[in-house]
């Protein structure tokens, strides 16, 4: 076996812990929705995580030193008015695309989204004032001034022969992942909020403990996970900035890619789900086939739990650079030192646990037919994945890494335990 070295991840979870810690201190600690409404408390909440977060990122690890980001604060020269403008109308002119299709798309009008918008009715002023300092900093300490929003700008102007067409595709690109799935992140996490106003982890597991009833605790378990999830993924959409390296370096640039990772989310599982891949058709799951054993039920729901403290654990390592569909630094470290998809290898196995439907309610048949529709949806994340290491795989430092987990990840020193090494011929000196 050669030595591989584990490649340098930027992001590590001693950057994401301290705003984890403050959120769920906040969330159990204070009962923070308790007191506000979940509006306020999941913007308190994502306050919670942000700011530790780039306090470390900016004063411990020094981001926006870092050799991605373009920057060089070593050598600034001063801010062009003229080329500030151009990137500014750029900007402003990708928020206003975005903006467009929210007014066109007949999906936004749903009631879903009203909490987004408040979101943006506090944002949108802010960021359109901001961005002004931001940009002009930018210019000043930018390496090649003509960045995105610069080739953006000149298309507004009209300078078609003036773009860079591959970075202007990705740019645009980048806004519509952001544009898409912020959205839907932010909504579902004010939405849990819900949840914590009458419970709490600690809450239920002494009525677990007591009354022998691990439900209510499995269910606030679950969704306190998800919320973590969803905190982490809202601020990594919205954290898409040069100066703490957590900007998009590329888009996925497949159709395949794009295709099977939207299929995973509202409002095209709605009916990707429901018409064609409906696994649980009997709803009979994990808690209806174990009920009558407690223990059995207990351990069962510990094994569940513990495959979504993996994903969310693979969540949390990304810090502040979170997305679906982008490169923004490549990660080596926490569960991603021992499996390239931790996230989307233990999700799919939940949902194994949860579902069993392998497990026959009624005839044998329907059991086969739900295990063949699970495993499609197990398809469709192979499919992420292979299309993530094609996109990432451009990365020499995910060239590096892949070459690492060939020998060290879980799934490889697995697979020698199973197969008998090849037995070598041996060759006789003439």
């Amino acid at each position: 076996m050669s030595a591989v070295a584990t490649p340098k991840s930027w992001p590590s979870f001693a950057t994401s812990a301290p705003g984890l810690i403050t959120f769920l201190i906040l969330l159990e600690g204070f009962k923070i929705r308790r007191y506000l409404p979940a509006f306020e408390a999941g913007i308190v909440l994502l306050l919670a995580i942000a700011i530790p977060i780039i306090a470390a990122e900016a004063l411990v690890f020094k981001s926006y030193q870092h050799p991605e980001t373009g920057l060089d604060f070593s050598r600034g020269s001063p801010a062009a008015a003229g080329r500030v403008a151009v990137k500014l109308l750029g900007l402003y002119a990708s928020m206003a695309l975005i903006g467009l299709c929210y007014y066109l798309i007949p999906e936004y009008r749903d009631a879903l989204y009203k909490e987004y918008w408040r979101l943006l009715e506090h944002l949108l002023p802010a960021a359109l004032i901001l961005a002004v300092p931001y940009i002009w900093l930018l210019d000043k300490y930018l390496v090649d001034k003509q960045d995105a929003n610069w080739q953006a700008g000149m298309l507004v102007l009209g300078r078609i022969k003036s773009v860079d067409k591959v970075i202007l595709k990705n740019h645009i690109l980048g806004w519509c992942v952001k544009g898409f799935f912020l959205p839907l992140m932010f909504c579902y996490l004010v939405r849990n909020m819900d949840h914590f106003q009458t419970q709490s982890l600690a809450g239920n597991f002494w009525t677990m403990m007591i009354d022998r009833n691990p439900y209510p605790f499995y269910h606030t378990a679950v969704t306190l996970i998800f919320t973590i999830d969803l905190a982490y993924v809202s601020i990594g959409y919205l954290l898409t900035f040069k100066l703490l390296n957590s900007h998009i370096r590329s888009v996925e640039p497949t159709v395949l890619g794009w295709a099977a990772a939207l299929a995973c989310y509202h409002p095209f599982w709605d009916y990707i789900g429901s018409k064609f891949l409906h696994y649980n058709n009997d709803g009979y799951n994990f808690d209806a086939w174990l009920g009558p054993h407690p223990i059995f039920l207990t351990a069962w729901g510990v094994a569940i739990l513990l495959l979504l403290a993996v994903y969310v654990w693979a969540t949390i390592q990304f810090g502040i650079r979170f997305s679906n569909l982008t490169h923004r630094g490549i990660i080596t470290n926490g569960p991603y030192k021992y499996c390239k998809h931790p996230a989307y290898v233990s999700k799919n196995l939940s949902w194994w646990l949860i579902a069993v439907p392998f497990i026959p309610n009624g005839h044998w048949l329907e059991a086969l037919q739900n295990c063949l529709m699970l495993a499609a949806v197990n398809l469709i994340y192979y499919l992420r994945a292979k299309t993530e290491e094609a996109h990432l795989g451009k990365d020499k430092c995910y060239q590096e890494y892949m070459a690492y987990m060939r020998e060290h990840s879980l799934y490889s020193k697995i697979r020698r335990m199973l197969l008998p090494k090849p037995v070598m011929a041996r060759t006789c000196d003439p």
